[in-house]
């Protein structure tokens, strides 16, 4: 939900039952601007408020905008507390901040701390809602209010911790001129526990503001229990709008299914390319591997086929080398036949030489003996 600042305005004059205009810096004095603990005071007090009855408002120092606080497509969340309270955060309202910070002389720590939290801080006050007065002049301090059956209750400031509560009990509708559209609204508070009163129903919580109070000592008793902080917008639709809205939403989930059914088919198609992708960079893996695989195997191969031709060159060699060596035995032995050879032709020569000597002799010797 967004609000333009023309439905903002609107939004202040239906609480305060008279007609707001934006402040004109130009034209005006800060003295005619309404500040947040006017615009409370007013609310609650009406025309007993001694304050002057100012119609302007200055947005920027009105609405505090970055604490808006869009809870009507938010789904519910975990339990949590404020100011020790349970506290259920107001699913299916618009909460439009008011500028508080700082605003109060005690400080922030009736506030809590910033942020998405579940559990309470010290000296923080609870959470409660309550409406608007019914005609803007009257206030909403009640006398005797029936909260139930035989549940009756003194004079004061009642608001509830329950935002159903509040809803069914406080709410207030209008019609907005800017959109053309209807709206209920809230006030969000937050509400002094030292002085709140918890009803016999739990889910209502007192201010007392005793019968013939001055103006002053309940502009005190406001000042002092309770401080508005957020007002909660709600758009109502009647039953076509409702239904066109319920068309609308089914046509966006049924967009949605299909855009998650798309997407799940591209995310499909995305794991079956990566997964196709992946089965051809094992098969290309494979490949690689069988190619090295038989590239180790021809290396192998190849170096088995040298180291044999090696073997078989140093075989041949050797066998050569003998054939060499037995060559040369052999010439050896047949030059040792041979000197052999020579020296017994040599002996036979010498012993024939010898024998022709010695019958040379004889015959020297037969002849002298003749």
């Amino acid at each position: 939900m967004h609000l333009e600042p023309k439905l903002r305005l609107e939004i202040i004059s239906e609480v305060l039952g008279r007609k707001i205009k934006t402040f004109d810096k130009t034209r005006g004095t800060q003295a005619d601007v309404l500040s947040v603990d006017e615009f409370h005071r007013s609310n609650i007090l009406g025309n007993e408020d001694s304050s002057p009855r100012k119609s302007f408002l200055d947005p920027e120092d009105f609405f505090d905008p970055k604490y808006d606080c869009d809870f009507t497509d938010r789904s519910e969340s975990a339990a949590c507390e404020r100011g020790n309270e349970p506290y259920a955060r107001p699913y299916g309202w618009y909460r439009m901040a008011l500028k508080v910070k700082g605003k109060y002389p005690d400080g922030n720590r009736w506030l809590g701390s910033n942020g998405w939290r579940s559990d309470s801080d010290p000296e923080e006050w609870p959470v409660s809602y309550h409406g608007t007065g019914l005609d803007g002049a009257k206030g909403i301090i009640t006398s005797n209010y029936k909260a139930g059956p035989r549940a009756l209750y003194g004079r004061g400031i009642y608001s509830t911790p329950d935002i159903n509560v509040a809803e069914g009990r406080y709410a207030k509708t209008f019609q907005s001129k800017t959109t053309g559209k209807h709206y209920m609204m809230i006030l969000q508070n937050r509400i002094n526990p030292e002085k709140r009163e918890i009803c016999t129903r739990k889910d209502y919580w007192l201010i007392p503001v005793p019968e013939g109070s001055s103006a002053n000592k309940e502009r005190r008793i406001v000042e002092s229990s309770l401080r508005p902080y957020g007002i909660l917008i709600k758009e109502i639709k009647n039953e076509e709008e409702e239904e066109e809205e319920e068309e609308e939403e089914e046509r966006r989930r049924q967009q949605e299914e299909e855009e998650e059914e798309e997407e799940e088919r591209r995310r499909q198609q995305q794991q079956e390319e990566e997964e196709e992708e992946e089965r051809r960079r094992q098969q290309e893996e494979e490949e690689r591997r069988r190619r090295r695989q038989q590239q180790q195997q021809q290396q192998q191969q190849e170096e088995e086929q040298r180291r044999q031709e090696e073997e078989e060159e140093e075989e041949e060699e050797r066998r050569r080398q003998e054939e060499e060596e037995e060559e040369e035995e052999e010439e050896r032995r047949r030059q040792q036949q041979q000197q052999q050879q020579e020296e017994e032709e040599e002996e036979e020569r010498r012993r024939q030489q010898q024998q022709e000597e010695e019958a040379y002799a004889m015959a020297e010797e037969s002849c002298i003996i003749m």
